[in-house]
């Protein structure tokens, strides 16, 4: 059997997969795990277990994974099968319409994540309170400003529970069967809709516990790295209380986070994540509030210099509004 005879089952959405990157005479993998043809031609001789034949058909061909697949006439019955189970043709046409059924499932997925971050947690305790977020210290809907105006239990549970968001996001997608990207995708919905929430007037928090969350969830050691700089930060605070240093290195900690993965794997699906997390990030601190400070007649610079670095605003500058 040729190479291009497997290929059509990657096409279908099928892939060999073994443990080395050369998995066969003429085939190697892609990281996705899909298949790719080298240069040289040559014929598909072994595949030495069914667990190394990975068919993304859901539940048409998991039964064939109780078998031993030991050559390529194997992988013709395997292909055969999945013809007749699926009756069509051509495989790749019934994977494009199983593509089409998860895309919807997908966009569910996302859609739920945003809708479901755009409650506010800290604004739903601080009501419990009689506080409107909103309204009171830095008027921020986060973590940070409820510990300051209600109490630091009460913000810890709130921040937590805004951490869970970008968390849950991410684990509830992985345990649906939906691949990285899609994990990824809903977590980052979970941060847009901390930070621009339907149910809050598009005004929410800067989505540092839902991004620490998500981070935490898609890859725990580069988690703990990325908060260097906020532990060292809060310690340098403890010893002079007026440093600014903990907005900056909250800032900092989205950056850290793809590049430690991008210098160990390379450019990720993850990496992407990060740099699309940080982006939305210093996107947040740059307009949230933007032309009420702009009203005040101070620079632009200035503005927008305190704002990303310190995540603080012009009213907070003058001492209008709490930091």
């Amino acid at each position: 059997m040729q190479v291009e005879v497997v290929d059509r089952l990657a096409r279908a959405g099928a892939a060999v997969r073994y443990e080395t990157e050369v998995l066969l005479p003429g085939v190697a993998r892609h990281a996705s795990g899909r298949l790719k043809q080298l240069a040289a031609e040559g014929d598909v001789v072994q595949v030495r277990e069914t667990r190394d034949v990975d068919l993304r058909h859901d539940e048409h061909m998991k039964w064939r994974a109780r078998e031993h697949i030991v050559d390529r006439d194997d992988i013709v019955l395997v292909e055969d099968d999945l013809r007749r189970y699926l009756a069509v043709d051509d495989p790749a046409e019934e994977a494009v319409l199983h593509g089409a059924e998860n895309t919807g499932v997908i966009a569910a997925l996302v859609i739920a994540s945003y809708l479901v971050s755009s409650v506010s947690f800290p604004w739903l305790v601080g009501r419990l309170y009689g506080v409107d977020l909103a309204n009171v210290g830095s008027r921020k809907l986060g973590g940070s400003n409820l510990a300051k105006t209600v109490g630091l239990v009460p913000g810890i549970a709130g921040g937590v529970l805004d951490g869970a968001k970008g968390f849950a996001a991410f684990l509830i997608a992985g345990t649906l069967g939906q691949p990285i990207e899609v994990q990824l995708l809903c977590g980052v919905a979970a941060v847009v809709g901390q930070m621009w929430p339907l149910f809050h007037h598009f005004d929410g928090g800067r989505a540092n516990a839902t991004g620490w969350g998500l981070a935490i969830a898609a890859d725990p050691i580069a988690a703990l790295i990325m908060g260097i700089p906020i532990f060292a930060a809060l310690a340098f605070k403890r010893i002079v209380p007026s440093s600014r240093l903990v907005p900056l290195a909250s800032l900092l900690s989205f950056a850290v986070f793809p590049a430690v993965i991008w210098e160990q794997e390379g450019t990720t699906p993850t990496v992407v994540a990060g740099i699309v997390v940080l982006g939305l990030v210093v996107l947040r601190r740059a307009t949230a509030g933007l032309r009420v400070d702009m009203a005040t007649g101070a620079p632009f610079g200035r503005v927008l210099a305190n704002r990303v670095l310190y995540d603080r605003s012009e009213l907070q500058q003058r001492g209008v509004v709490a930091i």
